[in-house]
Formats: structure tokens, sequence, C-alpha cells
């Protein structure tokens, strides 16, 4: 598959390395690739990462970070950076797509990552009072992070349930765009990653 995506490129490169798979079922399988180029007479090197979805799950988290990501790239980007796609594309039953990989020199390191997002949802959140369709919205916006065949296994947990049964119990609440979660490997150096469980 990948040198089919080579031939889609219309360019040539070469694998550096295959990451070890999390084992998670999102999780799409993750390269790193090079490319080397002479520019007046210097060799220059340059380096991809390329994400490979092979099953409908992997293909559906993956379209939906690209998606997600742009949705909040104007909130966000007073604090971080982010790393768009720059090439992705559907091949027989897979979804791929290219980044430019992180450099080290690229990074700094944020000195509260954490209290960087909750500024931003203190900032840009807004209260709204609790109802009936405010409840219905803000479930409807959770399912979205999840395949639609898995739904109705989802609003039966007792997790789901008691969660939205506390919601109803709160007069007001404040809403805002939900990055994901707090796990720092979302958070590379300066770079704000993993949207594929965000939700607005």
């Amino acid at each position: 598959m990948i040198y089919k995506i080579f031939d889609n490129l219309g360019e040539d490169f070469k694998i550096i390395e295959v990451f070890p798979p999390k084992l998670t079922v999102t999780e799409s399988l993750n390269l790193l690739i090079e490319q080397e180029k002479n520019e007046q007479g210097k060799i220059i090197s340059i380096k991809k990462i390329v994400k490979i979805a092979n099953n409908s799950t992997q293909c559906f988290y993956l379209k939906r970070d690209i998606l997600q990501q742009s949705l909040f790239f104007e909130d966000f980007s007073q604090y971080f950076r982010f790393n768009f796609a720059e090439h992705s594309g559907q091949i027989e039953n897979c979804f791929f797509a290219i980044y430019p990989y992180i450099n080290e020199t690229d990074l700094y390191h944020i000195q509260s990552p954490i209290k960087a997002l909750q500024d931003i949802y203190r900032k840009n959140s807004l209260e709204y009072f609790v109802n009936e369709n405010l409840i219905e919205k803000i479930k409807i916006d959770f399912l979205t992070a999840y395949p639609s065949d898995i739904h109705s296994k989802i609003i039966e947990l007792s997790a789901f349930n008691e969660y939205f049964n506390f919601l109803k119990s709160k007069e007001k609440i404040r809403i805002y765009k939900e990055h994901n979660d707090y796990l720092t490997d979302n958070i590379i150096g300066n770079f704000l990653c993993g949207f594929k469980f965000s939700t607005l």
C-alpha cells in the first residue's frame, strides 16, 4: 500500500521507520519516510510522517482528526502550533494522510500546556441555561466522536447516563470545544495534536 501512496504522490521516498502500533482500534499505521533532493549541488533530506488507516474504524478517526484540527485552529493557535496534513486520499479500502515531520529544532516546550488549554476554555466558553434541547445537542456532539455503529452501545453505558443526569441537575453550564483529553502525548512541545475525539 505504501508504494501505491508514493505512486499517488508522484515522488520517490524511502521508508526510514515503521512505528510500533498502539494497542487501540482507532490508531492508524505510522511510518517515517524520507526523500533526498539535490538543490544547487546540496543534498537536502525531507522527512514526512505517513498515517495509513486500514479498516473502517481507523479511516473514521483519521478523517475526523484532519477535520477537527481545522475547526480548532483559530482559537487554539494563539497558544499552540498545528501540524496539518499536506496530502490525504483514499486508495482501495485504505485512507492515508501525509504530514511534515516535526524536527526537534521546531519544538519549544510550553511551561504549562494543561494550563494553556484551561485558559482557552475559560476565555472562550459560554454559559447556557440547561434544558432538554441543550442536553440533546451535547449528546449528539458527544456521539459524533464515535462511529455510528456503536452509538447504541454507548448510550446504554451507565457512565454515559450518569454524566447526562449530572448535567441535567445543573441550572447553568459553561460550554466550549473540547480538544480531546489531557494526555501528555497529545502535546508535542508546542504542537497540539490528537483531535480524533474532540467535540464542538
